[in-house]
C-alpha cells in the first residue's frame, strides 16, 4: 500500500482501467495500481478527473486537498454508513461541559507529558520546566483555564525546542503558525498537516465526526475532533522536523511567498513526504507487539471510540514513553 503525494504544479491525475495515471506538464506519465493506493494528498494546482475521483471515492481512499504551501482546503472520502449511535454519543459529549472538560484535560495532559518525554530523550535540561503545566492541566477548573495552561506550556516547550537546533543551519524564533515566518515553522506546519490528514481519514473509519471536538472550538469550520486527538501526537512530528533540520535541509531550500510566508521550495518537499512515510511505517513496540506508527495513531481514534461506547472507562491517550523498539 502507498500514499500518493502530488505536488508537481500543472499535473493531472486520471484513471485508465485499474490504474491511476499521473501526467505532468512535460508529457511524462506515471501509473499507480488502484489496489495499492491507500491515500492521496494533492498540493496546489493539480487536476483530478471525475474518473479518478469516482475510483477513489468508490474504494474509500481518503483524498486531501491542500494549497501548494500545505494549507488544508478539504478532505474527500466515500460515505460509509453505520455507527450512528456512536456519533450521537460524540455530540452528547461535546455538549456536556463536565465530561468534555474531563476528556480535554486528559488530552492536554498527555500532550504536555509527551513533550516532556521528547525533551528528555534529547537530554534537554528544560524538560522539568513543563512539570507545573502538567499539574495545572490535570486540575484545570474549566476549558478557558485549560486553554491558558496549554498555551503557556506550548510557549515553554518551544523555547526548549529552539535550543535543540543550536549549531544547526537554522534558528527558531518560537511557534509562528499563520503564516509560518521561518523554515522550522514551515516544516512544523507541513508536518502537522500530514498528521491531521491521518487522523481525519481514521475518524471517518470509526464513524466519528472530525468536526465535533471538546477542546478546540467546534463552530469555526475547523476539524476540532481531529485537532483534539492530534495534541498528544504532535511530538512525533517535532522529532521528524528536528531530524530534517539537522540532516536533510539547508536555508536555501526555503523561500518567502508574496505574503511573507516561508515555504519549502518546489522540488524539495519530496524528502519531507518520504521521511513522513518512513516514520508512519516504522515498527515500534506497543502493548507487547510491534506495530507501525500509522496503526498506533489510528488506535488512538479507537481509544476515543471505546470511551464513547463505554463512558465509565476513562480515556487513555497515547503515552509516547511506553513505546519501544
Amino acid at each position: 500500500m502507498c500514499t500518493l503525494y502530488l505536488d508537481q504544479q500543472g499535473g493531472q491525475l486520471g484513471r485508465e482501467g485499474l490504474q491511476l495515471v499521473l501526467r505532468d506538464r512535460e508529457g511524462g506519465k506515471r501509473c499507480f495500481p488502484l489496489e495499492q493506493v491507500e491515500r492521496v494528498l494533492v498540493y496546489g494546482r493539480i487536476q483530478l478527473t471525475t474518473d479518478a475521483l469516482d475510483a477513489l471515492l468508490e474504494r474509500g481512499v481518503p483524498t486531501t486537498l491542500l494549497s501548494s504551501r500545505g494549507w488544508l482546503h478539504g478532505h474527500l472520502q466515500g460515505e460509509r454508513g453505520g455507527q450512528v449511535r456512536r456519533r450521537a454519543r460524540q455530540y452528547a459529549l461535546m455538549e456536556d461541559e463536565a465530561m468534555a472538560l474531563k476528556v480535554a484535560r486528559a488530552l492536554v495532559t498527555a500532550k504536555l507529558r509527551n513533550q516532556r518525554w521528547f525533551l528528555r530523550t534529547h537530554d534537554s535540561p528544560r524538560a522539568a520546566a513543563l512539570e507545573p503545566f502538567i499539574a495545572s492541566a490535570r486540575t484545570a477548573k474549566d476549558a478557558a483555564v485549560l486553554r491558558g495552561v496549554e498555551g503557556s506550556g506550548a510557549k515553554c516547550y518551544f523555547a526548549a525546542f529552539a535550543t535543540l537546533l543550536a549549531g544547526s543551519p537554522f534558528t527558531f524564533p518560537g511557534r509562528r503558525k499563520r503564516p509560518p515566518t521561518d523554515p522550522i515553522n514551515a516544516l512544523l506546519s507541513l508536518g502537522y498537516t500530514l498528521l491531521l490528514g491521518e487522523l481525519r481519514s481514521g475518524l471517518q473509519g470509526y464513524g466519528l465526526d472530525a468536526f465535533a471536538g471538546v477542546f478546540h472550538a467546534s463552530d469555526g469550520g475547523q476539524p476540532s475532533c481531529a485537532l483534539d486527538l492530534m495534541e498528544p501526537l504532535r511530538p512525533l512530528d517535532d522529532r521528524l522536523v528536528l531530524r530534517l533540520a539537522w540532516h536533510r535541509f539547508v536555508p536555501a531550500d526555503f523561500e518567502a511567498g508574496s505574503d511573507g510566508a516561508c515555504q519549502v521550495r518546489d522540488g524539495r518537499r519530496g524528502p519531507i513526504y518520504a521521511a513522513w512515510e518512513t516514520l508512519m511505517q516504522e515498527p515500534v513496540l506497543w502493548q507487547g507487539e510491534h506495530h507501525p506508527y500509522r496503526q498506533i495513531i489510528h488506535a488512538q481514534i479507537g481509544e476515543l471510540a471505546r470511551h464513547l461506547d463505554n463512558p465509565r472507562d476513562e480515556l487513555r491517550p497515547l503515552a509516547l514513553n511506553v513505546l519501544g523498539r
